[in-house]
C-alpha cells in the first residue's frame, strides 16, 4: 500500500455538504469518502489518457 500524506485543501459551502452527505450516507468519514472520489477520478483520467495516447491524440 502507498505512502499516506495528509493535505488540506478549501472547497466551496456546496461541495462540502454535497461530501459531508455522501460521507454519511456511505457510513465513512468525509476525508475518506474524498480521498475514494480523488482515486476513481485519478483513474478515469489515466484510462483517458491511455485511450488517447492510442488514438494519437495528445493532451495538454
Amino acid at each position: 500500500m502507498s505512502e499516506t500524506v495528509r493535505v488540506n485543501i478549501s472547497v466551496s459551502s456546496e461541495l462540502h455538504t454535497y461530501y459531508k452527505e455522501q460521507a454519511e450516507r456511505a457510513g465513512v468519514s468525509m476525508s475518506a469518502y474524498m480521498a475514494f472520489a480523488l482515486l476513481k477520478y485519478m483513474d478515469h483520467s489515466v484510462q483517458i489518457e491511455k485511450g488517447n495516447k492510442n488514438q494519437g491524440i495528445d493532451l495538454i
